[in-house]
């Protein structure tokens, strides 16, 4: 406690509450408590998860909320009857904070707390929750809340948090001892390719790809966007993959029949057969990277991590996309925002590039291609000598982009790979 007071001397800390916020938030809580814990907690939690509805499938998944609500009430109420006696009443909220490492509990959840907790006690309360003491519960929680932050940040809090991340997002096995993956988010990214997001935590590895089997059949995606946590799902972690059907394929099939809420069995994530620069090489000056349809995925996230992987001076990258049409065009986001990339973009069946740029939203200095990749139109866009190649789309596509590059562009054909 005395620690502590140092540091609101040194503004580093929430000021403690006066002995008048003391009293007045342990008066109000005594009305409170008029009701019954039990309605006082029924009506916190409901009101915390209707305006977070994320969190019953994420923090409290699994949890059995009738010993969560009396435990919190419990707290709650030892709390409040301890603010005469912050000696006593800080060490345990310490103790808590490194407990609620091992619960994942992270620095926006006591936010939600205390959100929850004042609009808790202005329905209970009414009039009897006046702006002073309003004013009062919010001093108090302010320090509840930065005591129990502080102790978090303990090696031993640390510790316990990511213990609960590694047991959070370890994939379900199925009866099969096989991992699977929660379908959160399925969107349209072109008439017959389907942008789908997962739950789960992976260590993205560029190019790499998840391998999604069903019925005895296997086929690989690459996760092209990973997030470690995803604000947009309530913070759990995600991986993206970009699906196409086909008309023949049974397993993309299956996959365009998915909707969210889907279990998918997965391995991986497992790493490319091939890289543009091998691990043991020095970085090379100019790496090529052509991705053809859904193949585009690989190369992107490899052009993403080679231009944030090599320190201040990563190789140029020259990033180049083919699709037939707008229509089929894939990632377009992404591959607007990529740094420190020049991103060639290739349509064989488009005519008009200023219909292009229009529908695409690309600037007047980004490059398009309205033809068939050939090295004559080639040579005038990648004007520095090329040192790697990596080539990944349908057979035909790589065909002819080999050739291109090795008899066209003179590229060693050692440094022109295939995904």
């Amino acid at each position: 406690f005395a620690a502590y007071q140092r540091r609101v001397k040194a503004a580093a800390a929430p000021a403690l509450p006066t002995a008048d916020q003391a009293a007045l938030v342990q008066s109000t809580w005594a009305e409170a408590k008029k009701l019954g814990l039990n309605t006082v907690g029924n009506l916190f939690y409901k009101t915390m998860f209707t305006d977070f509805p994320e969190l019953p499938e994420t923090l409290f998944k699994g949890v059995n909320m009738a010993e969560q609500q009396a435990k919190l009430m419990g707290m709650l109420d030892s709390a409040v009857g301890l603010l005469g006696d912050l000696d006593t009443l800080v060490p345990i909220l310490q103790e808590s904070g490194v407990r609620h490492g091992g619960y994942g509990t992270e620095p926006r959840h006591y936010a939600m707390v205390g959100q929850s907790l004042m609009k808790t006690l202005s329905a209970g309360l009414g009039d009897k929750l006046t702006p002073e003491a309003t004013k009062a519960w919010l001093a108090v929680y302010a320090v509840m809340q930065h005591v129990m932050l502080e102790a978090q940040d303990t090696p031993e809090g640390q510790r316990l948090f990511a213990a609960y991340q590694r047991r959070a997002h370890a994939p379900v096995l199925n009866d099969d001892g096989l991992p699977t993956y929660h379908l959160l988010e399925v969107v349209l990214e072109s008439h017959n390719t389907r942008r789908m997001t997962f739950q789960g935590k992976l260590d993205l590895i560029p190019g790499g790809h998840m391998c999604v089997l069903d019925n005895g059949i296997i086929r690989n995606y690459t996760p092209y966007h990973v997030s470690a946590s995803n604000p947009a799902f309530g913070g759990v972690p995600t991986f993206s993959i970009i699906v196409k059907k086909y008309t023949n394929g049974p397993l993309s099939t299956y996959m365009h029949s998915l909707e969210a809420g889907a279990v998918v069995t997965m391995t991986g994530p497992k790493a490319p057969h091939a890289l543009p620069i091998a691990e043991d090489e020095e970085a090379p000056t100019h790496v090529v990277l052509v991705g053809g349809g859904t193949g585009i995925a690989p190369v992107y996230s490899m052009a993403h991590s080679i231009c944030r992987g090599h320190g201040s001076r990563p190789p140029k990258t020259t990033l180049i996309v083919s699709f037939a049409n707008c229509a089929e065009a894939l990632l377009v986001p992404e591959l607007k925002s990529l740094q420190n990339v020049t991103v060639v973009w290739n349509f064989s069946r488009e005519t008009h590039e200023d219909e292009v740029r229009s529908k695409l939203g690309l600037g007047a200095d980004a490059l398009v291609v309205l033809k068939h990749l050939s090295a004559s139109t080639l040579k005038g866009l990648l004007s520095e000598p090329i040192s790697r190649v990596l080539l990944c789309g349908p057979a035909g596509y790589n065909k002819n982009a080999r050739q291109v590059f090795g008899e066209g562009l003179g590229c060693e054909s050692r440094f022109v790979k295939t995904l």
